[in-house]
């Protein structure tokens, strides 16, 4: 190689460089100010800033290090390229500035690293020009880099005391020498590939590859062994990949490009047939959402933090990046997400971009080819091992352990960043002689296309499915939000006290004094989720979704949270749900109350229960109780509904005309067989001795006549009965609820019969059986079952809860009033039904009461469902519990 010479310094280009350093630096010191003003923003105190200042450590390091290598630089390389350094020393800084933010204690080992490469870069400067030194010693300096790794299987650690021992060092100083290698491959390749007759050959096809390279391949191959037996997979790939790019930097033959590729993913195929680690890393590729909390969190915390960074971030100090588990290393760039956004991705893919682009156009510029490989392969390793990692964690390809150059932490990636950014940097500044393109455009456009790639991703996680993947059970920055900002109150009809928060800023906790309204209120807990209104009105409750967009923004740009969340008042009645809650106590069930005749939901309580106080102590038993108390009966639990679905059958005949409660029940005395069970009148004795009407058969719980009804209505009959009160749709209520029953309707009689007895395929929640009560004892409108009234932003009145669903008419008012009066009186404050249901093939049984409470004017829809209980009992339970409410105050 001959002696390399220098144009004379370009004042604009160095007036250039200048100017970029300095905008370098005060964007760093932007940024560095910004963390240390964020905790006093985040906790609304001053003092909160004051200890947040080692970081500022990094700007005089920083513009020291930036300061020597430029002026270096300009002693010995004025015609340099003016953009190399601005772009290394911003990514460094950007890098050393997060990591300070996620991992202080990495971040001081990280300075002092730069110093490390900052001298490293400075001495390759100053080394002799020609770089025949790197040339002349290939063997020399490649068999150094393989000793080092073949030396990690002997004596490798990992300093964070896991898995894989890909280090080498002790008393905190470590080097992992994969870093290294890769460089001195490129430059081994580089002088292997320019000797004349080889590139002749090469191009002319005079002699066949394997001749050629033959010695390449060897020493490649044995150097992806020693990466394999240190079971460094992604550097492994990286390297086999670099091969066909510099390959195809001097043939142009996309064959080569392709062949590499291919035989990249046979031996990703192979690893992950005998690795359990790179499956792992596969599958949480493919399908991440399958295991959230095991082999696919990182990768899932990496793509909620993209997604809460949003378009423009959340504020550097503001986010949360330090639940993606290592975001100093390989995931750095979601920590950059987000806190500063789609805007800061899209800014870190240019300043790589421009990287790569700058190499590549230096490599195109060489006067000889050993130049031209080098620069080219030094570019091409920069931004290939950028392009995998990025792609890893915005889920464009599997992850591959690679870092981020110049920004993730690493003291032996930072070091080889910089070494790759002098010998461009000695590279630029040789007199060219005309553009040698090769392989390098097609090349450029294939890393355009990535750097374009990468960005849609970018878009896809942080702006279009952000918002949906911020509403994941599995994303804990809502509830670190909330330790900042208060929840909002969830308050009963009176305005007590259902849900709240309480401590102080950095330390609000979720508390909830009143136990027995957690079948409607539920849990908020970072460890468990959310149940019951908890989750419906998340987004009301934590603030974010309070109807003021600008408000909102407003807030979260000055203080990096959402406001404080909305109070929300339900249509609960906190004494009544008490007097539920004890009627129900030491018995399986659910019970609801509805007013009338608007059917606002009173009280709902599911029976065992638990308490949202003692949630996570409490966790193991409850999960392991086999009676089911996180299994809100009321709503999500479905049930044959037996005889109680008589009372509506015989109103909806009514309304057509076709019975009515006084009219002669035929055969009441006649069973009906239900599978290898028969199902019989309850209570007999109340018959009279002739003359039985439907409403005494419908009293004594006699399933002969209805069944007849079922018969005469029909298949069509039935379903218009069972659509008309409501039992086929989910209830309109924002609480968790079981799908609508399916059912195949029947025409054969005795499939009818069985149908119209509550014996067949439909099954039923309470309430649903609820609601359908409201409309039977109330005007004959089916409910939309109003459980909110109002809410209150922050700072702001009350404003009316609006729904937009509208009540059904399933009964005119008249036959409403006739099937209420025909109901059996209940003393002292009421009346109504109490039916068994054969729930199971050995005689399980469930008992329903249907009734109505009537006192001071008061009227209330009740329904109690028993698990292994008579209908006396129903009877008995619902009779103490009419005498408990006469005792409370009116919640009116």
């Amino acid at each position: 190689m001959s002696t390399a010479t220098f144009l004379e310094p370009d004042p604009s280009a160095r007036r250039l460089e200048s100017l970029l350093l300095a905008l370098a630096f005060a964007y760093l010191t932007l940024h560095a100010a910004a963390l240390t003003l964020a905790p006093a923003a985040r906790l609304n105190d001053w003092r909160a800033a004051a200890p947040s200042l080692a970081h500022w450590l990094i700007l005089p390091v920083w513009a020291g290090c930036a300061l020597a290598a430029r002026r270096a630089a300009d002693r010995l390389l004025p015609r340099r390229d003016p953009l190399l350094l601005p772009i290394g020393y911003l990514l460094s800084g950007l890098g050393l500035l997060t990591i300070w933010r996620v991992a202080p204690l990495f971040g001081a080992r990280q300075t002092a690293w730069l110093l490390v490469a900052s001298l490293a870069l400075i001495a390759i400067l100053r080394a002799p020009a020609d770089l025949r030194w790197l040339q002349r010693y290939r063997y020399l300096w490649l068999l150094g880099g393989l000793s080092l790794v073949l030396l990690t299987l002997f004596l490798g650690t990992n300093p964070s005391g896991g898995e894989p021992h890909l280090w080498l060092g002790c008393c905190g100083i470590y080097f992992q020498p994969s870093e290294p290698l890769r460089l001195l491959l490129v430059a081994f390749m580089a002088s292997f590939v320019s000797r004349r007759h080889l590139a002749r050959h090469l191009v002319q096809g005079r002699q066949s590859w394997a001749q050629n390279f033959a010695p390449l391949l060897a020493i490649w191959a044995l150097s992806i062994a020693l990466l394999i037996a240190q079971r460094d997979l992604g550097t492994g790939t990286l390297l086999l990949l670099l091969l066909g790019i510099m390959l195809f930097i001097v043939s142009a033959r996309w064959q080569v490009l392709l062949f590499s590729g291919l035989l990249a993913l046979l031996g990703g195929g192979a690893a992950a047939l005998g690795s359990q680690a790179v499956r792992t890393r596969l599958s949480a590729w493919l399908n991440p959402w399958a295991d959230p909390l095991g082999g696919s969190y990182q990768l899932i915390q990496s793509l909620l933090a993209f997604a809460s960074g949003g378009l423009l971030g959340r504020g550097p100090g503001f986010g949360f990046p330090q639940v993606v588990p290592a975001v100093h290393t390989d995931f750095i760039a979601a920590a950059i997400g987000e806190e500063w956004g789609l805007l800061g991705v899209i800014s870190l893919l240019g300043l790589n971009a421009a990287l790569i682009y700058r190499g590549l156009r230096i490599a195109a510029r060489q006067r000889e080819l050993y130049g031209r490989i080098l620069a080219g392969g030094v570019a091409s390793a920069l931004g290939l091992q950028s392009v995998m990692i990025l792609a890893g964690i915005l889920r464009l390809g599997p992850l591959t352990g690679v870092t981020l150059p110049f920004v993730s932490y690493g003291g032996s990636s930072l070091l080889t960043s910089f070494v790759a950014l002098a010998l461009l940097l000695r590279l630029s500044a040789q007199q060219s002689t005309g553009r040698n393109t090769g392989g390098l455009l097609q090349l450029q456009a294939l890393f355009s296309l990535a750097w374009l790639a990468l960005a849609l991703m970018a878009l896809w996680w942080g702006v279009v499915r952000g918002p949906q993947l911020l509403r994941r059970g599995d994303n804990p920055r809502r509830w670190l939000v909330e330790r900042y900002v208060p929840r909002g109150r969830i308050l009963d009809r009176a305005d007590r006290l259902l849900a709240g928060t309480t401590g102080s800023p950095g330390n609000y906790r979720r508390i909830y004094p009143q136990p027995s309204a957690a079948s409607v209120v539920g849990f908020h807990s970072p460890v468990y989720g959310q149940a019951g209104l908890e989750a419906a009105l998340d987004g009301l409750l934590h603030g974010d979704q309070n109807g003021d967009v600008w408000g909102t923004a407003w807030h979260t740009l000055i203080r990096g949270f959402n406001p404080p969340g909305s109070d929300v008042r339900l249509t609960l009645d906190l004494p009544l749900q008490r007097a539920l809650a004890q009627a129900l106590s030491g018995g399986r069930g659910a019970a609801v109350v509805l007013s009338l005749p608007r059917g606002e939901v009173l009280a709902l309580y599911s029976a065992p229960s638990f308490n949202p106080q003692t949630l996570e102590q409490d966790w193991p038993q409850l999960i392991e109780s086999p009676a089911g108390p996180l299994l809100n009966r009321a709503t999500q639990a479905r049930y044959q509904p037996g005889m109680a679905l008589t009372p509506f059958l015989l109103a909806w005949a009514t309304e057509q005309g076709a019975a009515s409660p006084a009219a002669p029940a035929p055969q009441p005395l006649a069973p009906v067989d239900v599978g290898a069970q028969q199902l019989t009148c309850a209570a007999p004795q109340a018959l009279p001795p002739e003359g039985t009407s439907y409403a005494q058969a419908l009293n004594a719980g006699c399933p002969g006549p209805f069944a007849a009804l079922g018969q005469r209505l029909g298949s069509q009959g039935l379903q218009q009965a069972f659509t008309a009160f409501g039992l086929l749709q989910a209830p309109p209520i924002p609480l968790a609820a079981s799908a609508p029953a399916t059912v195949d309707w029947p025409t054969q009689p005795a499939e009818l019969a069985r149908e119209a007895i509550g014996q067949g395929q439909l099954t039923v929640s309470p309430l649903q059986m609820a609601r359908a009560l409201a409309a039977l004892l109330g005007d004959g409108s089916l409910p939309t079952l109003p459980l909110i009234t109002a809410y209150r932003p922050p700072g702001g009145d009350w404003l009316p809860w609006e729904t937009e669903s509208e009540s059904q008419r399933a009964l005119t008012p008249q036959s409403s009033r006739t099937l209420r009066e025909a109901a059996a009186p209940l003393e002292p404050f009421g009346r109504g039904w109490a039916f068994t249901a054969l729930a199971g093939p050995e005689g399980q049984r469930v008992t329903w009461f249907l009734g109505l409470y009537q006192h001071q004017g008061i009227e209330y829809a009740v329904t109690f469902l028993l698990e292994d209980a008579t209908p006396a009992q129903g009877r008995k339970m619902a009779a103490e519990f009419f005498l408990a409410l006469a005792s409370l105050e009116s919640p009116q």
